[in-house]
């Protein structure tokens, strides 16, 4: 979904001065088109309700009465918003400003920016929103499908860019911190920023010859792939960090979280998407902005496995059995995640929990006894535990 306060981030938008509307700001655009002759009728069948509105009111440059009348009719017709380009008139009324205020339509003056530029970047984006509405499906096919061989998955890739290299490629996956949200990603302002900052830095960082940056929205996040022809890892590993730390700067992506994925190996292209989601997983339940699949160590294994059956059967059964003796009120799951993320500290985490230090003590070897570990295994297991839980809202149906 593209609405107008995406749009006006673009540096075409930021000479255009608002006059009125304000409360309109968010309202979604869904079309776009210039109002040069039209009447009343062809108003209504030519901009929809939701289209972003360019004009110079030309044909009533001799008749400001007649101007405003004209664009109370759009008002009237709810679209995004109206954009003047300031040729033959500088400014409305109270009367009519008070009317855009009442529809929440946003009335705007420009002066200099071509309008055929600003119609074309609109149409732009709006294309590109369904584009990427189609693609998550595909990423879905090519992550998770175990019938497909790796030479169709790479079809399906090629499906959604037909400039994809498939000698050198590898893939960073950016999301927030919130695995809830109600929206599919690509319909978010976040999608929006995210894409338009990745763009930026990729341009800015001078790719070699035949490099390709690709964008897909997939479930809660935004995967960027970076392919070209034959390329030693190093090379490809250089670029890709390049892009990531410089859109991770962008004011834009102060709340994104970011894993890079492994180097894609010529035989299971979705090893590639796959450890990228559980870099991202480890960044975000670890609060690290940045991480890197080579780097993770342990949750390599431990997030990773989380695509198998067998790990997600462990997860759940363990998940249960501290269920059953939270009964009696005492948070042993809260407890044990609190303990593994500081790093088993039983002082850490009775400050963290507000409580005291036996009473923490206590709580952890109940919860070995629960699970029935003991020594230094029921660290590690504790320790499994604990970051599958705190990683599942993250993983679970992306892998």
């Amino acid at each position: 979904m593209i609405n107008l306060s995406m749009l006006l981030s673009n540096g075409l938008f930021s000479g255009f001065r608002l006059v009125s509307g304000v409360e309109g700001l968010e309202n979604r655009v869904v079309s776009t088109g210039f109002f040069d002759w039209e009447d009343e009728e062809k108003l209504r069948e030519y901009f929809p309700e939701g289209s972003l509105i360019f004009t110079t009111l030309s044909m009533y440059k001799d008749d400001r009465e007649a101007a405003e009348a004209v664009i109370r009719l759009m008002i009237g017709n709810r679209p995004a918003a109206i954009a003047i380009k300031d040729v033959f008139f500088s400014d409305l009324s109270e009367d009519v400003k008070a009317y855009s205020d009442r529809n929440k339509v946003p009335v705007f003056f420009f002066t200099g920016t071509f309008i055929n530029d600003l119609l074309q970047l609109v149409q732009n984006e709006l294309e590109n929103d369904r584009y990427y509405s189609a693609n998550g499906a595909l990423m879905e096919t090519v992550i998770k499908s175990p019938s497909l061989s790796c030479a169709d998955k790479l079809s399906v890739l090629r499906t959604i860019d037909a400039r994809i290299r498939t000698e050198s490629m590898k893939a960073a996956f950016f999301s927030t911190d919130n695995p809830t949200t109600s929206e599919r990603f690509e319909k978010t302002e976040e999608c929006y920023y995210y894409i338009s900052s990745l763009r930026n830095a990729f341009s800015s960082c001078k790719p070699a010859e035949g490099m390709v940056l690709t964008l897909i929205p997939y479930s809660r996040g935004l995967f960027a792939v970076f392919s070209c022809g034959k390329a030693d890892e190093e090379t490809l590993d250089y670029m890709v960090e390049e892009v990531v730390r410089q859109a991770m700067s962008f004011d834009k992506l102060c709340s994104a979280y970011v894993g890079t994925g492994k180097f894609f190996d010529g035989r299971r292209v979705e090893d590639v998407f796959i450890s990228a989601v559980v870099a991202n997983a480890s960044a975000v339940i670890d609060r690290e902005r940045i991480k890197f699949y080579s780097h993770i160590g342990p949750d390599r294994i431990i997030l990773g496995g989380m695509k198998h059956d067998e790990s997600m059967e462990f997860l759940r059964d363990a998940l249960e059995t501290i269920s059953r003796a939270e009964k009696t009120g005492t948070p042993f799951l809260e407890t044990m995640v609190s303990f593994v993320r500081n790093g088993g500290s039983i002082e850490k985490t009775a400050e963290e929990m507000f409580q005291h230090k036996n009473t923490i003590r206590y709580r952890i070897e109940r919860i070995n006894q629960i699970l029935g570990t003991e020594g230094l295994s029921s660290i590690a297991e504790l320790d499994i535990i604990a970051r599958m839980y705190m990683a599942l809202p993250y993983i679970e149906g992306l892998i």
